[in-house]
């Protein structure tokens, strides 16, 4: 079992992922903290944001339940009250995938917290 990581593929993220593993190819960015729009924006930290769009056609229930899986796991890991009103933004890209992709979920939280880690000036908590 490969994992293939290489930070910072993308020049126009504020950090950026890509990681291989099991047939699956996913790349992440991250954009933040920027403004938030005022109905998202929460008083005491930053707002996270993750999108993720399949390999092929629109996303559904499927990528929905695990776009927050991985909000919940890159809160715990994101200092979020240091950037009170703000958003953290995440998108994870599906470059590819086998064609029995039942388990993705370990790639898509590899993708991004590996995103944040290349990132460097967002507090993250490392212990």
């Amino acid at each position: 079992m490969t994992k293939d990581v290489i930070l910072s593929p993308l020049a126009r993220a504020d950090g950026s992922a890509s990681c291989t593993s099991n047939g699956y190819s996913v790349i992440a960015a991250v954009n933040g903290p920027i403004e938030v729009q005022r109905r998202d924006e929460i008083p005491e930290e930053s707002a996270i944001d993750v999108v993720l769009r399949p390999a092929i056609g629109v996303g559904g229930v499927r990528e929905r339940h695990l776009e927050s899986i991985i909000e919940k796991t890159l809160r715990q890991v994101i200092l979020v009250s240091a950037h009170p009103r703000t958003l953290v933004q995440i998108t994870l890209q599906v470059i590819a995938a086998p064609d029995n992709s039942n388990a993705s979920n370990g790639i898509h939280q590899s993708a991004s917290v590996s995103t944040m880690l290349g990132r460097g000036d967002l507090s993250i908590d490392r212990s």
